[in-house]
């Protein structure tokens, strides 16, 4: 199925009975591409689509959903480099295998830090504003936990959960002997909730903070109900 080393990143069981595997791997140029095999009822492979990153980029991570007219949506992160994203991404591939990949960094998105407190997110803006002005990039890392995507008014919404690795220090720590420091679980600061059109082009976004949250081993959290007028 893959001989060059990768991570499963889903499996996904459509309502035509076709099964489609997402597999993150580095292509060729060393960059971190989505593997994408179809299969039918019956475990045969009907297509491989290859999502590759533009230059200076990974993808690091995707999920899929397929559209009724044959179109198929894949949504996830991007990043510089492999550890930390840079922002989302959402790649449509048509019925012959042909895509297009849309990148919007994380100080694109209008309300990415409104989880904030007022004067820190006042700050973040006030420094995006400066960096734009000076034509200079604006780089923002995060880690971030993406779930599936899930299909609301019309809308693909793409909901992931911000973490970090949390490491303490031993109680007989000492400086000079340069003592390992202990992991201590993974801490969630906040939630973001991103909303786009089948097409691709983004809709809106939304954050908000998670508080107390700490697990050794990464996990959904937050859950998403759609009703009529409100998530």
């Amino acid at each position: 199925f893959f001989n060059a080393p990768g991570e499963l990143d889903q499996i996904k069981l459509s309502p035509d009975g076709t099964t489609d595997i997402i597999v993150s791997s580095r292509n060729f140029e060393k960059r971190r591409a989505l593997w994408i095999r179809t299969y039918d009822s019956r475990g045969e492979l009907l297509r491989t689509t290859i999502l590759q990153p533009d230059e200076d980029k990974h993808l690091l991570f995707g999920r899929s959903m397929k559209l009724p007219d044959g179109r198929q949506v894949v949504c996830g992160i991007y990043g510089r480099f492999t550890e930390y994203s840079r922002g989302v991404f959402v790649a449509t591939i048509d019925v012959t295998g042909s895509y297009a990949i849309r990148y919007y960094n994380f100080a694109e998105l209008k309300n990415f830090f409104s989880y904030m407190r007022a004067r820190q997110q006042k700050r973040v803006k006030e420094r995006i504003e400066r960096r734009t002005i000076k034509g200079k990039k604006i780089k923002f890392n995060y880690r971030l936990l993406v779930h599936d995507l899930i299909e609301y008014n019309n809308e693909l919404l793409l909901v992931g959960e911000a973490f970090y690795p949390h490491y303490v220090y031993p109680r007989n720590y000492n400086p000079q002997a340069r003592t390992e420091r202990i992991f201590d679980g993974y801490k969630y600061t906040h939630a973001v909730v991103i909303g786009f059109r089948k097409n691709g082009l983004l809709s809106w976004d939304n954050s908000f903070e998670i508080n107390d949250v700490k697990t050794f081993q990464l996990q959904q959290f937050v859950r998403v109900q759609p009703e009529e007028n409100r998530i």
